[in-house]
């Protein structure tokens, strides 16, 4: 058999090995792990074949799989140490062919992949500022190494990731919010990738970061103070940061609306912000930025509410941003509250114009343990046992315990005419005083003729009282004294008078106190007055007085007092004060409650100084005249009429028009007269004028025409001169007429409302030859039958120059014609009923009382018989218990003796050309003699004037010529409008230009009292009393003695200095006009042998002057003395020693001490 048999003697076989690890590269991973190497045989290798590995130096074994694959595990570490496979296949075929094959396989090893990261830096700068960390920060990056595209990029910051890829160009972008960025400090970055190999690569990276985050403000409030610059501080910004100090400040976006926001610039001026301005804080932390509110304005808390501005919770804000070197902040508000102080007020007091100066004398009796005391017609009486009792008295017999008289001892007041003085215009006969009573006449000594016997011991005055005005006497017995109305007095010899001058000034107080803050926050107090003294009289809107003294001027709205006008009434014996006004602003809000709450005050005060100013003028009498407490000017003896400052006048003209004055004595009369009016107006023109009422009427066989007039009227001048103008000769004298006519007038509702002085002038140039007769009230004026219709002319309101008619049966027909005639109607009985005629029956004229009577014509116009004279006197009694009257004679026709019945105290001016009548009026070249005075002036700083004054060049004396003579001094045009302060002033300052003497001189006692006075003797032989202060004392003509009393020196350290300017050295008594010194009172305890531990006497330039040292113990260079008297122009002989010049005027009798 065939067999055929295959011959098979060559097997082979083949292997392969399959991509090592998938890509023939063994990585860093795969080389840890086991790697699976497979391929696959063919040929006749089968199933079950061996395969065998060879890595280097180890070999591993495997079988074929039925799929004729292998797989077999190598260590991926072995495959990694090299780089070559080898397979080898063997087996044996069915026919026992043995085979193998074996293939090798390269491979690579790539165990390690690495990859690089960077970040970029952050936020451009590295720092997330403010506005970053607000938005959205894109980190970059790049990679580098086995990292590529696609890879996975992580941020870390913080606890936060964020993931990214790289890009193309191997960088990578991945947004990061800026918020978390500014919470950390570090970003890290990490790229992971695999790379070809299959290595796993990853890099990391960090960068560090700065934050500088926005600063932060919280803005706040500050408070500042009214007025005041508030400078700015750093921290009132509240402002947080963590960028360095020096890179911090403030942008100003809004300026406060109220107030100014200023910077110092490098100049060191302050200038306004501008909006958007910046400002560093080392430029705030130097003071270099403030806020200055506006002016008076204020705004906090307490005034409550949510406004912004003055007087609201805020007064202020301005808006800012926070900025550092990197950052502006969010805008913030800083606040300013104002806190209002209180501004002091503007307060304001000063004197005004002297509205009223009213001066009245009182007359002041002291005898025993009695006081009297007079004022016009108020009567007073201290320490007598009975009482004041004034008429009408109900008996004419005056006896104790009966017409009102008592058994005690009286003040029986005698007022008016005598033969009127008991009820029923009945006579007082007789007066018994029981040695007790004092009687006192109102008019003055002249008035009345006084025949009394001389006063015996333990019994008083007997004798006769004769009222010249009316010629009734009444019968005295045994009275104590008597007083007259013009302070002369009939007394015991132990009584003493005094005339004393009182009154008040009415003067403006200008008050003003204004708030300095007006913006509404500040309410002003009531303003307080102290300081003045008790007496003085305060009236004005709001004026109260307070218990303590002082005046509260009320302020109800606490609104400002602009100009607020008050008057003062101050009392001539107020003396020099000050005015203190003190008011206080507070700065005020109103609580929850609706209560105003003081924040602030502020008080402020004003003083001003009264000083009064007052101007005494004598008579050309002798006068005590006392001074007051303000600084008197005292004039001691005058002539003519001199109007007073401030005092009222009510002047009476009655001039003489008969036919015995010439034609060219009425126009002379008239031109002086219309001088005397222009001069009287100049008068009242001045300042602090009284009331000056003018009455002017001619009379000649009747008063004529007359008009009465206020000189302050701009058209008096005028009124009076139209009565001047109608001026002409003719007709007789009517005394009695003028006088009644006068007289009226001073009853005058105008008159008795401006109490003053009343003065009448009677100018005439003959002696009556007219009267009034049958004088009566009332009068039939019409009769029919027995029908009688009566007019009494009491019933009616006459008025002078208006007609008046009554009914009579059944008409109206006129009684009174528009010249006063009195028409009398008679009815005739006849055909058709009859008819009425009408008969002048008399006059309707004055009846010197303030009413009218019915009266005829009487007298021859020729001759002065005794009826005419005794109804002039009496009706001249009716004027001059109403005025003091001033007789002037024209002409030679009459004498003195003629018109001293006619005038008040019998001092007449006579012969006068009716050219010089305005001279004798107004006291110009017309010489009356001076009285001797004794005159004090009492508190104050006064001027004493002894006797008449006048200056050579200037007409008149007195007041007038002082005001004209300084006018001239002062270049003033208008001596009228000199005022007693400048008066005072001049004299103070200039008193040698006043020392002088008329030679019309009387022997006066001056007394300065308190104060630094000047005195001036002027003429005769004076006595001058400095008193206390530094006085000024000239003695003029005569031998004067200058007297020093106990408590008038000063002390050691402040002694008084006293000055005798005119010192005349001689034999006292027996030179005219040599001097003394009486220090007798003010040395205490001193004799002849002991006087130089009192007196001292040095030269000291061309004075002499004597230390005085009152209590003794003198030192011997003087330095202790209390009284220093300076002799000016004295010299003590040449070698003289003290104590010889003191012997020599102790010899001279020039020194007068306790011997």
């Amino acid at each position: 058999a065939d067999r055929d048999y295959g011959v098979n003697t060559d097997a082979s076989a083949t292997i392969t090995i399959d991509t090592i690890a998938g890509d023939d590269v063994i990585n860093g991973e795969e080389a840890t792990q086991t790697i699976s190497v497979t391929g696959s045989v063919g040929g006749d290798a089968r199933e079950g074949d061996t395969v065998t590995l060879t890595v280097g130096d180890n070999s591993y074994e495997g079988t074929v799989g039925e799929d004729l694959t292998y797989a077999i595990d190598v260590p991926g570490s072995v495959l990694a140490e090299n780089d070559s496979v080898s397979a080898e296949v063997t087996g044996e075929d069915a026919a026992g062919n043995t085979y193998s094959a074996d293939a090798d396989r390269d491979y690579g090893v790539n165990t390690d992949a690495s990859a690089t990261i960077t970040i970029d830096t952050i936020a451009g700068d590295d720092v997330i500022n403010g506005e970053e960390a607000t938005q959205t920060i894109s980190v970059t990056g790049s990679v580098g190494g086995d990292a590529r595209e696609g890879d996975t990029v992580i941020l870390t910051v913080g606890d936060n990731s964020y993931e990214g890829t790289v890009g193309e160009d191997l960088t990578y972008a991945i947004d990061v919010p800026g918020s978390v960025l500014a919470d950390n400090e570090q970003v890290s970055a990490e790229v992971s990738g695999t790379d070809d190999a299959g290595n796993t690569y990853s890099a990391d990276a960090d960068r560090d970061y700065g934050v500088n985050a926005a600063p932060e403000a919280a803005g706040g409030q500050v408070t500042g103070e009214e007025d005041t610059a508030l400078i700015l501080k750093w921290s009132d910004f509240n402002i947080t940061d963590d960028s360095p100090a020096a890179e911090q400040g403030v942008v100003i976006t809004l300026l406060p609306a109220s107030g100014t926001l200023e910077f110092q610039d490098t100049s060191g001026q302050w200038q306004s912000v501008a909006e958007d301005a910046s400002f560093s804080r080392a430029e705030i932390d130097a003071g270099q930025l403030r806020f200055v509110p506006d002016a008076n304005e204020s705004g906090f808390d307490s005034y409550g509410g949510e406004g912004v501005g003055n007087q609201q919770a805020d007064y202020a804000q301005l808006q800012f941003l926070p900025t550092d070197a990197h950052n502006e902040g969010a805008e913030a508000t800083l606040t300013i509250d104002i806190r209002p102080v209180a501004d002091a007020p503007a307060v304001s007091v000063s004197l005004g114009n002297t509205l009223e100066s009213v001066r009245s004398s009182v007359i002041t009796v002291e005898h025993s343990n009695a006081t009297i005391t007079i004022e016009g017609t108020e009567i007073s009486a201290e320490g007598i046992s009975g009482q004041v009792i004034k008429p009408p008295f109900s008996d004419g017999n005056l006896n104790p315990g009966s017409a009102n008289n008592t058994h005690g001892g009286d003040v029986i007041a005698l007022i008016g005419d005598f033969n009127k003085l008991v009820n029923g215009s009945q006579a007082v006969n007789s007066i018994n005083g029981d040695d007790k009573d004092y009687v006192y006449l109102n008019k003055p000594l002249t008035s009345y003729a006084v025949n009394l016997g001389e006063q015996h011991q333990n019994s008083g005055y007997d004798g006769t009282i004769t009222d010249l005005a009316t010629g009734v006497s009444i019968s005295v017995n045994n009275i104590r004294g008597i007083i007259f109305g013009d302070g002369s007095t009939m007394l015991p010899t132990d009584a003493t008078t005094t005339i004393t001058q009182t009154g008040y000034d009415i003067i403006e107080v200008e008050l003003s106190a204004l708030l300095t803050d007006t913006d509404g926050s500040e309410v002003l107090s009531d303003v307080i007055l102290t300081d003045i003294p008790a007496g003085v009289v305060l009236t004005g809107e709001g004026v109260v007085s307070q218990p303590d003294g002082s005046w509260l001027v009320t302020n109800p709205t606490g609104d400002s007092i602009e100009q607020l006008k008050l008057t003062m009434k101050v009392p001539v014996n107020a003396g020099a004060f000050d005015i203190t006004a003190t008011v206080t602003s507070s700065e005020v809000y109103e609580d929850t409650a609706g209560n105003q709450q003081v924040i602030d005050s502020e008080t402020s005060t004003d003083t001003t100084a009264v000083e009064q100013y007052n101007i005494v003028v004598g008579s050309p009498g002798g006068d005590t005249i006392e001074g007051t407490s303000a600084n008197d000017i005292i004039i001691g003896d005058v002539a003519g009429l001199q109007l007073v400052p401030g005092e009222n006048y009510n002047l009476a003209f009655m001039v003489d028009t008969s036919g015995s004055m010439s034609n060219a004595d009425i126009a002379n009369a008239k031109a002086s007269l219309t001088e005397v009016f222009n001069t009287l107006k100049e008068s009242v023109g001045e300042d602090n004028a009284g009331t000056v009422n003018i009455f002017l009427v001619e009379f000649d066989t009747q008063a004529g025409r007359n008009v009465s007039v206020d000189l302050s009227d701009p058209q008096a001048l005028s009124k009076l001169q139209a009565v001047l103008d109608g001026f002409q000769q003719g007709g007789g004298t009517n005394y009695e007429d003028a006088f009644k006519t006068t007289a009226n007038w001073f009853y005058t509702d105008s008159v008795q409302a401006n109490s003053g002085t009343n003065l009448t002038y009677f100018i005439t140039d003959g002696l009556p030859t007219y009267y009034q007769a049958k004088e009566k009230e009332s009068a039939v004026v019409g009769s029919r039958g027995g029908n009688r219709w009566n007019l009494n002319i009491d019933d009616i309101d006459y008025t002078p120059g208006q007609a008046y008619s009554m009914n009579i049966d059944g008409q109206m027909r006129e009684v009174i014609d528009t010249s006063g005639n009195v028409q009398q109607w008679t009815h005739s009985s006849g055909c058709g009923g009859g008819s009425w005629n009408s008969s002048i029956i008399g006059q309707v004229r004055p009846e010197g009382d303030g009413t009218y009577e019915i009266s005829e014509l009487a007298g021859d116009g020729r001759s002065t018989t005794q009826t005419v004279a005794q109804n002039s006197l009496e009706a001249f009694a009716l004027l001059d218990g109403k005025s003091s009257v001033n007789a002037i004679g024209l002409g030679d026709s009459l004498n003195e003796s003629n018109l001293q019945a006619y005038d008040s105290d019998g001092i007449v001016q006579s012969n006068i050309n009716p050219e010089q009548l305005a001279d004798a009026i107004l006291g110009e070249n017309v010489e009356l003699p001076s009285g001797n005075d004794t005159i004090s002036g009492g508190e104050g700083n006064d001027v004493l004037f002894g006797d008449q004054v006048t200056f050579a060049g200037i007409e008149g004396n007195g007041l007038p010529a002082i005001k004209a003579y300084i006018a001239g001094q002062l270049g003033l045009a208008d001596s009228n409008q000199v005022t007693a302060e400048q008066i005072h002033t001049y004299i103070t300052d200039n008193h040698g230009e006043f020392n002088n003497s008329t030679g019309i001189v009387g022997n006066d006692t001056l007394i300065g009292g308190d104060g630094d006075d000047i005195l001036f003797g002027q003429g005769g032989n004076d006595a001058l009393v400095g008193g206390a202060g530094d006085d000024i004392m000239y003695g003029g003509n005569g031998a004067n003695t200058f007297v020093w009393e106990s408590s008038d020196e000063g002390a050691e350290q402040t002694p008084a200095v006293d000055q005798v300017m005119d010192f005349n050295m001689g034999q006292f008594g027996a030179d005219s006009a040599a001097d003394r010194l009486d220090i007798a009172d003010l040395l205490q305890g001193e004799n002849a042998e002991n006087l130089d531990q009192y007196i001292k006497a040095e030269q000291q330039g061309a004075d002499t002057v004597l230390h005085v040292k009152s209590g003794g113990g003198l030192a011997a260079d003087g330095s202790n003395a209390d009284q220093r008297i300076v002799l000016k122009d004295v010299e003590m002989p040449q070698g003289g020693n003290s104590s010889d010049f003191i012997q020599s005027m102790l010899d001279d009798g020039q020194f007068k001490i306790d011997q």
